[in-house]
């Protein structure tokens, strides 16, 4: 039986901690930076202190935190044994690849020859059409639809029901709000909403 923390206690903690146990995992702690969670429990997992502690566990740890931004700086902070999480009822092509530290949550369909980057994060029910490519640290919300030959850019951030029509990029660190769909390239740092989306200002 493999032993595991997860690293943040937020909403998306829970959900991690599920699969993780659907995986016949144990979750041995949680660890977050807010102290006004420590000594509480998530699923019956113990939340024991701040993120820095956790490199004293030795375990191997699942990133648990839904803001690309809090992704990337956990891991640039925390040299750990990171896992790659799957939920088993998640269906990924065996033409598609995934990288290390990324959670892939329930119901999620990933199609033939996707890539997925670093430390992304597939949340419950999303669905990538092949050939789209995804980078690192970024974050499909639950229901995300995309559509065949879709690129993600690093950190990009798709919330609840986005959808992204065929062929188009969204730019690195681009927030798309819920519920939009994306008919155009979008560029990096960009925040757009909307049907179809577009800048927020």
């Amino acid at each position: 039986m493999r032993e595991v923390i997860v690293i943040g206690a937020s909403g998306e903690a829970k959900a991690v901690i599920s699969s993780a146990k659907q995986l016949g995992w144990t979750v041995r702690a949680v660890y977050d930076d807010s102290p006004a969670l420590w000594g509480s429990t998530l699923l019956g997992a113990p939340v024991k202190g701040p993120l820095a502690e956790a490199t004293e566990t030795g375990l191997s740890a699942v990133l648990a935190l839904s803001d690309p931004l809090a992704r990337k700086a956990a891991v640039e902070r925390l040299v750990l044994p990171w896992l790659t999480l799957l939920h088993p009822s998640s269906f990924m092509h065996p033409s598609s690849v995934i990288g290390l530290g990324s959670v892939v949550l329930e119901g999620v369909v990933i199609q033939p020859t996707v890539t997925i980057g670093r430390f992304t994060l597939i949340s419950a029910n999303a669905t990538i059409a092949h050939d789209c490519s995804i980078d690192d640290y970024a974050c499909l919300w639950p229901g995300v639809d995309l559509a065949g030959t879709v690129s993600i850019g690093e950190g990009a951030c798709l919330k609840i029901g986005a959808v992204v029509t065929p062929n188009v990029h969204v730019g690195d660190w681009t927030v798309v709000g819920p519920r939009s769909v994306v008919i155009r390239d979008l560029p990096d740092h960009e925040v757009v909403e909307g049907l179809p989306a577009r800048p927020v200002h």
